[in-house]
C-alpha cells in the first residue's frame, strides 16, 4: 500500500479496520520481540537461575541507555505523522533527516557513557558478587549495540509515521529468527552463558542494520531521508528537542524508577529477583497486544489532528479502548489460570520451585490489571501521536516516581508483606496511573496540533 493510500486509510477509512490494519503488523512486532526476550530466558534457564537473574537485573539500564533515541524517534514520528495528514511531505521528509543526524550524535555518547559506567550502576542497585561480574559483561556487549537499537527505532518512526507498519515487522521477525538460532549455540554449545546471550543478540539485530540504511535514503512516494536534509537546523531541532525532551525525561525516569525498583527486589534474593524477571518477560506476552493498539493510535491521532480532524482522532482513541478491553479480559483469564505451568517452561527444575511461586503470585495480580496497563498505553500514544508529550511524561514518570516506589516503601514500612508488597504497590500504580491519564484527557488539552498550517 503506497503512502498516499495509508493516509486516506487512516483520514478516511473504517476505524475499526484501519487499527486492525495498523495494529496487528505492530502486535506481531511487539510478539517476535517479546519472543527473543524469552528465547534469551528460556536457554539461560537451562543454565541456571542467576544467568536468568543477570540478565533481567540489566533491563533497566539498556533502557535508560536508549531513552534519547525514544525521545528523538517519538518527536519524529509525531511531527512526520502530522505533516502527513497536512499532506506537507516536504517538511516530513526535512523531519526525518534532522532525526537521522540526531540519532548518529546520540547513539555514540550513550554508547561511551553506558559502557564506563554500566558496573558502577549495577553496583549501586546493590548487585555483587558472581551476579555482578555477569551482569557486567552481559550488559557492556549488549551496550555496543545501542547505534543499532537508535537507527531501528529512527526507522520505525518514519514508517509508522505514514501508517506503515509492516516493514518493520518484516525485519523486526527476521533479527528474532536469527537470534533464536544463534542463542542455543552460544549460551550452551560454545558454553558462553550470558555472555553469549548477549553476542547473539547484538548479532542479530546487526545483521539487518544494511536493509534498514537502504530503505532509509530509498526514494517513494513518502518520507525518505535527502542528504541536503541532515545538516542541522536550529529550527527544526528545536522544534524536536522541544517534543522529544519530555519524551526523553519521561522514559529516562521511568527506566532509573525500574534501577530502583529492581534495587528493591534484589533485596529480596536472587529467587525473587528471577521471578520478577520471567514473570515479566511472560506478562510482556499479554501487554502486547495493548501496546500494539497504542502504537497505532499514534499515526492515527498524529495524521487526523494535522489536518484538523480532532473528532475522528477522538473517537479513534474510543474504538481502540473497546479493543483493549475485550482483549485484556480474554488474556487475563488465561494469564490468571496458567500463571504456574507457564513459569515452568523456564525453570522445570524441582530445584527452583520457589521461583514459580513466587512468580505464579506475582503474574496473577497483573492479569487482574491488564486492562489498565492497555489502557495506559493507549493514553501515552495519543499524546504522542498529538505532539503534547507533556502528558506522556508526566505518566511515564508518575507511574513510579509518584506511585509505585512511594507504595512500596510505605509497604515495606507499614506491613510484613514481603516481597508481595511490591506486586501490590505495581497493580495499586497502575490503576492512579490510569486515573491521570484518564483526567488529562478528558482535559481536551491534547487536541491542539504542534505543526504550523500549510
Amino acid at each position: 500500500m503506497k503512502a498516499f493510500e495509508k493516509r486516506d486509510l487512516i483520514l478516511n477509512g473504517d476505524l475499526k479496520k484501519t487499527i486492525i490494519k495498523l495494529s496487528l503488523p505492530l502486535l506481531l512486532t511487539n510478539l517476535s520481540q517479546t519472543m527473543y526476550n524469552l528465547t534469551d530466558t528460556f536457554w539461560l534457564g537451562k543454565v541456571g537461575a542467576e544467568e536468568v537473574a543477570a540478565s533481567s537485573v540489566t533491563w533497566p539500564i539498556l533502557f535508560l541507555i536508549i531513552t534519547i533515541g525514544i525521545g528523538i524517534s517519538t518527536a519524529g514520528t509525531s511531527l512526520m505523522s502530522q505533516y502527513m495528514g497536512n499532506d506537507d511531505k516536504e517538511n516530513a521528509r526535512i523531519v526525518a533527516g534532522q532525526i537521522f543526524s540526531l540519532t548518529i550524535i546520540f547513539s555514540i555518547i550513550m554508547t561511551i557513557f553506558g559502557f564506563i559506567f554500566a558496573p558502577k550502576i549495577l553496583g549501586w542497585m546493590g548487585v555483587d558478587g558472581t551476579l555482578l561480574e555477569k551482569a557486567s559483561t552481559y550488559l557492556r556487549i549488549m551496550i555496543l549495540g545501542t547505534p543499532i537499537s537508535y537507527f531501528y527505532m529512527i526507522f520505525n518512526s518514519t514508517r509508522v509515521s505514514q501508517g506503515n507498519t509492516v516493514t518493520p515487522m518484516i525485519i523486526n521477525i527476521c533479527g528474532v529468527s536469527l537470534n533464536m538460532i544463534l542463542d542455543p549455540i552460544f549460551i550452551l554449545i560454545l558454553n558462553m552463558g550470558v555472555t553469549g546471550a548477549a553476542i547473539a543478540s547484538v548479532l542479530s539485530q546487526g545483521i539487518f542494520l544494511s536493509a534498514v540504511f537502504v530503505l532509509l535514503f530509498k526514494k517513494n512516494d513518502g518520507i525518505y531521508i535527502i542528504l541536503k536534509n541532515i545538516k542541522l537546523i536550529k529550527k527544526r531541532v528545536t522544534k524536536i528537542f522541544k517534543i522529544g525532551i519530555p519524551s526523553t525525561i519521561g522514559t529516562s525516569m521511568e527506566s532509573m524508577g525500574f534501577i530502583v525498583l529492581n534495587s528493591f527486589i534484589v533485596s529480596y534474593g536472587s529467587v525473587t529477583l528471577a521471578a520478577f524477571g520471567i514473570a515479566n518477560r511472560i506478562n510482556s506476552l499479554v501487554f502486547m497486544p495493548g501496546m500494539a493498539i497504542g502504537g497505532a493510535i499514534v499515526s492515527i491521532v498524529g495524521q487526523n489532528i494535522g489536518i484538523g480532524n480532532v473528532k475522528r482522532a477522538r473517537k479513534a482513541f474510543y474504538t481502540a479502548s473497546l479493543f483493549s478491553f475485550i482483549i485484556s479480559i480474554t488474556l487475563g483469564i488465561i494469564l490468571f489460570i496458567y500463571s504456574k505451568e507457564l513459569l515452568q517452561i523456564f525453570v522445570p527444575s524441582p530445584e527452583d520451585i520457589e521461583v514459580v511461586i513466587q512468580g505464579s503470585y506475582y503474574m496473577r495480580l497483573m492479569a487482574l490489571s491488564l486492562f489498565l496497563v492497555a489502557l495506559n498505553d493507549l493514553f501515552i500514544g495519543t499524546f504522542q501521536g498529538s505532539g503534547h508529550t507533556i502528558y506522556s511524561m508526566i505518566l511515564s514518570m508518575g507511574r513510579l516516581w509518584i506511585y509505585r516506589i512511594p507504595l512500596i516503601m510505605i509497604f515495606q514500612k507499614l506491613t510484613n508483606w514481603g516481597s508481595e508488597g511490591v506486586w501490590y504497590a505495581m497493580v495499586l500504580s497502575n490503576l492512579l496511573t490510569t486515573i491521570t491519564g484518564l483526567i488529562f484527557f478528558l482535559s481536551g488539552k491534547w487536541e491542539k496540533r504542534v505543526i504550523e498550517k500549510k
